[in-house]
């Protein structure tokens, strides 16, 4: 099944703008993290194309305080991208991820995956795992 994308919206091209001016790109991140690229490939860690800059960059989520990878995410990006996930063949960009993660969760206290993954990353495999890890069809 191929998912229908709404059309991006003002609001919505301009909060993807706001997420991504804070973002490291790619380029930026490989001076620590030299592997990155072979990360991302292998679905440890998340980047998004911004169109508008012509770039990849990176969620700062998913880094510590030392800015190194939190492992956990392998976990969660293998669900988000699984067969009862967001994402299909034909979504590359990373973007239906990064709504996800970013939008507040009722298992997560109405915060964001992506607020409560540096200090609490099992409570957010938790919430993903609930929600990705069955056919949603079972549900019914």
């Amino acid at each position: 099944m191929t998912l229908q994308i709404p059309l991006e919206t003002p609001g919505s091209a301009a909060r993807r703008r706001e997420l991504y001016s804070a973002w490291e790109t790619e380029t930026s991140i490989e001076r620590r993290i030299p592997n990155l690229k072979a990360l991302l490939r292998d679905g440890r860690a998340l980047s998004v194309w911004v169109r508008e800059e012509s770039e990849y960059r990176c969620p700062d989520f998913q880094f510590d305080g030392q800015g190194q990878l939190i492992p956990q995410m392998k976990l969660i990006l293998d669900l988000l991208r699984g067969p009862n996930g967001l994402a299909d063949e034909n979504s590359q960009s990373g973007w239906q991820e990064v709504e996800w993660l970013y939008c507040p969760h009722v298992l997560l206290n109405a915060k964001s995956p992506a607020e409560c993954f540096p200090t609490d990353p099992e409570a957010v495999l938790v919430a993903v795992d609930q929600e990705f890890s069955q056919d949603r069809s079972s549900h019914w």
